[in-house]
């Protein structure tokens, strides 16, 4: 009984540690071939190839952190 014991004990730690790395933002491809930004909130983010772009663009340029901090969201 201890080796069952032991072993439930080994699953609900891997459980545990699986259920945190969810909740961490990563990035996934979807079938259709979109990024999926997954961990964010309740359902993944998708972009399509030339959506991300436009995004990227935005984010590099700075723009997006001017703008949330202009409107005091950073």
């Amino acid at each position: 009984m201890s080796d069952i014991s032991a072993r439930i004990e080994e699953l609900k730690a891997l459980q545990a540690e699986l259920e945190a790395l969810k909740s961490q933002p990563h990035l996934d491809l979807t079938a259709k071939g979109h990024l999926a930004i997954k961990g964010v909130r309740k359902f993944p983010i998708c972009f399509k190839a030339h959506e991300l772009g436009a995004v990227l663009a935005l984010f590099e340029s700075g723009a997006v952190r001017e703008f949330a901090e202009s409107k005091g969201v950073l």
